[in-house]
């Protein structure tokens, strides 16, 4: 079971095609050129072969250095792309690499993101972040909201960028507008376009970067400025939306993968739950209170180091599914209290409405908490009492 993870809601990602494969699992290699769409799920999910179509993935950390013949769409929270995309790139991810080379438009939103030196865009760039630094070729026009902004490579259509800090390297082609607090020329900073800036600090001389064009201090663009704070706290806000609806596809996922492939655990942990709730709910409390005990006292020995670091890994992955698992098995209770057998789409829907009601639950401070720690030591409790079950019997 901890080998399902996350779809990413392709709802949200418009992309066309006749034919796709899932894959998922902790860690993920595509080493083989695939003919079809992928969708891609997994704790580390790497791309080291051609795809003849677009790629949606979503996992812990995510490289791409295969050949995308069209969109590429990730979300994670460490995401580097190194190979060549036929058509649009889109992320969203805790930090963001691009090192390869990109066709068409990219659009990213992250904390940290960071366009290499070995980069070539072909198309339009969106960003918004916290940090971001441009040090390779972009030929179309660049858009830029974070909090600071270090640019170094080339762009060769318009540049509009609004931060807190910035720092200009490199060379802008087109017209450019900059809003900044704090705003830095360096010694090869070069402007081809005319360039319209705003800073809070005196007026600077752009004279030796300009290449036959000319720079105006605008004061009509401060209004502008006390958008640069708001656009940081956007930047952070959707950073944190972002994570939230991750975490919820991730749930949400887990659950579809759940219920479809597993056949009768969840089922025997209702059972269980029902005929033993409180042999469940002691089983549930002395995993999740003594198991971080046992993890610690693991790590003070040599030999216990290995374990405790692969047992906290694993420990982790039950806390983050605690809730969905705990939907899934009082949907199995509803089931059976109702002498009902439904069909897979029944329980589907009806473990997916007992998530949110958790969730929901989960919102009210401390009562809430506590009747979700509850709530999750016996459900988990009969998991568990199931699975030990399960292993005793094939010994």
């Amino acid at each position: 079971m901890r080998r399902l993870l996350l779809i990413l809601p392709c709802a949200l990602l418009p992309f066309s095609a006749n034919a796709a494969e899932l894959r998922a699992g902790e860690i993920l290699v595509i080493a083989e050129n695939q003919t079809d769409d992928l969708y891609l799920v997994g704790g580390q999910v790497d791309v080291n072969a051609g795809v003849r179509g677009d790629i949606i993935g979503a996992g812990g950390e995510i490289t791409s250095n295969g050949a995308i013949s069209q969109d590429l769409a990730l979300a994670g929270g460490r995401v580097n792309v190194g190979g060549t995309v036929g058509d649009d790139v889109r992320i969203a991810g805790g930090e963001v690499r691009i090192s390869g080379s990109v066709t068409d438009d990219v659009i990213i939103t992250g904390g940290r993101i960071e366009i290499l030196e070995s980069a070539e865009i072909g198309g339009d760039v969106r960003i918004v972040g916290g940090e971001v630094f441009i040090d390779g070729q972009i030929d179309g026009d660049i858009d830029i909201r974070a909090a600071r902004v270090v640019m170094r490579g080339t762009v060769g259509g318009s540049v509009e960028v609004s931060a807190a800090d910035l720092t200009v390297l490199g060379t802008l082609r087109g017209t450019s507008k900059l809003v900044a607090e704090k705003m830095e020329l360096g010694e090869s900073a070069r402007f081809a376009g005319d360039v319209t800036y705003w800073t809070k600090s005196s007026e600077i001389d752009f004279t030796p970067a300009l290449d036959g064009a000319g720079a105006v201090l605008d004061p009509a663009l401060e209004p502008a400025h006390a958008q640069v704070a708001k656009n940081a706290g956007k930047a952070t806000i959707i950073a944190i939306v972002s994570g939230v609806l991750t975490s919820l596809f991730f749930s949400i996922a887990f659950i579809v993968l759940a219920v479809a492939f597993a056949k009768t655990t969840f089922t025997d942990a209702a059972k269980r739950l029902h005929s033993r709730p409180w042999a469940s709910a002691l089983t549930g409390l002395l995993y999740f209170c003594c198991t971080p005990v046992v993890l610690l006292l693991l790590t003070i020995t040599v030999v216990g180091l290995p374990l405790a670091i692969l047992g906290g890994v694993l420990y982790g992955f039950s806390l983050y599914f605690a809730l969905p698992l705990s939907a899934i098995i009082l949907a199995k209770l509803v089931e059976l209290r109702l002498h009902q057998h439904w069909h897979l789409w029944q329980q589907l829907c009806a473990s997916i409405f007992a998530f949110i009601v958790l969730c929901i639950v989960a919102m009210a401070p401390l009562v809430g908490w506590l009747s979700i720690m509850l709530i999750s030591w016996f459900c988990c409790g009969a998991l568990l009492q199931v699975k030990w079950k399960k292993l005793k019997e094939l010994r």
